[in-house]
Formats: structure tokens, sequence, C-alpha cells
């Protein structure tokens, strides 16, 4: 089923100076929405560059770093300051937090509704984290401390997050390969009021290079999309970054690591599928259970 309203989207791609290429889907004028793949937000701008980034996430809290430091100052303010008014809405991937409170890979949502969240925008915080690369597993401090080892540790987000409301669509954010987990996308489903009309992925995966991994994810995406019907907006820094209709057709793209603009038109959708029934009430378990009813069955018949 159909839900009001489409959204005219561009995507654009910059090559920043010898780093990876950037894509992002940048306002037009219709119903827009900008999506910047995560931790690139400053350096698309040629502010900072990539280690900067980087070791302010572990440094010290993401935003306020932007806010002191010369060349940058205000940026988020004034980033979130033009989103405040109007039609406009934007997700920006960034780290979010401080050494008190702790770190969360997330999507920031900025909106005229979003303005008077706590915070001033619209929080995603990222709940499937990657061990060693984004959270120290239990049992390993004591060697990461050893090693001296400078990995990321952040706090885990909320399974069942609120989606992001704009014009009337609800948009799930999902970081990296939190897309390859459909039954936790579906978690999202278990009431059907508050359920993502689309979804937007943002990624960096720029540490595989030029390798297979950039069309497996989007084959993973196309998978989520079909289960759950519903489009998939990706934004990334090299790939692949495209708009997935609900059938899991890929209907724009861009070509990896390469300028561009891409531009589309999106049709949120409503209603669930039997996948997305009953992954959300029970997760897996059914499929895993049935699995073993199958191997027990199988095991029995022989002689």
């Amino acid at each position: 089923m159909f839900t009001p309203g489409k959204w005219r989207l561009i995507a654009r791609t910059a090559v920043l100076k010898s780093e990876s290429s950037h894509n992002r889907l940048v306002p037009s004028t219709g119903l827009p929405i900008l999506i910047c793949s995560e931790v690139q937000v400053a350096a698309a701008e040629n502010t900072i560059s990539t280690a900067a980034v980087y070791r302010a996430r572990f440094e010290k809290g993401f935003v306020r770093w932007l806010w002191h430091t010369p060349g940058t100052a205000g940026y988020w303010e004034a980033l979130r300051a033009s989103f405040a008014e109007g039609g406009r809405a934007a997700l920006v991937g960034v780290p979010l937090g401080s050494f008190a409170e702790g770190y969360t890979n997330s999507v920031a949502g900025l909106s005229a509704a979003a303005a008077s969240a706590p915070g001033g925008f619209y929080r995603y915080d990222k709940h499937h984290l990657v061990p060693f690369g984004e959270f120290i597993p239990f049992g390993f401090r004591w060697f990461v401390d050893m090693m001296r080892m400078p990995l990321g540790d952040f706090n885990r987000g909320p399974l069942n997050a609120p989606s992001f409301v704009v014009k009337g669509e609800r948009v799930g954010p999902n970081v990296c390969y939190e897309d390859l987990f459909g039954e936790e996308l579906a978690a999202r489903f278990a009431d059907p009021a508050r359920a993502p009309t689309i979804f937007a992925n943002v990624s960096n995966i720029a540490w595989f290079g030029d390798s297979v991994a950039i069309d497996q994810h989007l084959q993973i995406s196309r998978l989520r999309t079909l289960e759950l019907q519903r489009p998939m907006l990706r934004a990334t820094n090299t790939g692949a970054t495209a708009v997935i209709d609900h059938r899991g057709v890929v209907t724009h793209a861009l070509a990896p690591h390469t300028r561009g603009v891409l531009e589309a038109t999106v049709q949120g959708r409503e209603g669930l599928t039997p996948y997305a029934r009953w992954a959300s009430a029970f997760g897996l378990w059914p499929l895993g259970l049935a699995a073993l009813a199958v191997v027990a069955a199988f095991g029995l018949r022989r002689p």
C-alpha cells in the first residue's frame, strides 16, 4: 500500500583530495532529504581530514570538537540551522557522545520538526556493532589494553529504533552492514503504525577498496527490500550509492569510485509482509526450529 507524497532526491559524489570518493544525497527543490555517509560530513567540506575525524572520535566529543576547532567553528550549529526551517531534511552519519557517557556510531536527522527533539535533532544509534572495530568483546579488554590498540568501543543503540519522520514518511536509518541482519530490521515492524516506510543506509566501506564487497553489500540491501517491501536509499563514500525499490530492483545508481549526480523519485510504502510479521514477533527462532525439525525427521527415517 502506498503512502502519500513522493520524494525527489539527488545523490552527489565528490573526490576529496587524495582520499576516496564521497557519495551523498543532497536536497532538490521537491520534497528533499539529504543523506551523508558516516564520519564524512566534515571532510566533505574539505575542512577536516579523515585522520582528524577519527582522532576526534577517540579523544573528545565529535560535535564539540567541530565547534572549537579553528576553521570549523560553528559548523554543526550552522548545519542544524540550515534545516531548522522549511521543508528540507537531512540524515548525517556522525559519531556522538563523550568520554563520560561513551560514544555511539550514529545518524543525526535534521529538520524543522526534529529541532524540538533532545539535542535539537533526531538520533539513531547503531545497534549491531562490529567486534573489535566498534566494540571490544567480553574477555578481550585485557589484551587490547596490554597491546595499546586504538580500537573503537561504541555503545549499542536500541534494536527497535524510532524512525525519522519527514513529510509523512517514516525513514528507518541503518548503518553499514546492519542491513545484513533482516530480522533486526524486521524488529521495527512490531508496531505497524510506527514501522518505516523507507529505509536509508549510510555506509563507509572504503576499507574494502575496489572489491566484490561493494556489489555484495548492494545485493544484501536488495534482499532486505524484498523481505520487507520497503525501498532502500543507500549513501556511501565509495559505493554503491543507489536507490532500490520495494521489489529489490536497483532503479538508480552511481558508479563506484566516481564523481556523479544521481536523481530519483522514491515512494514510501506501508503494510506488512509475512516475513515482517513473524520476524518482528519471533526473530529467526521459528526458522531455526523448523530446520532442526527437518534434520531430526530425516535422521529418524534412516534405517
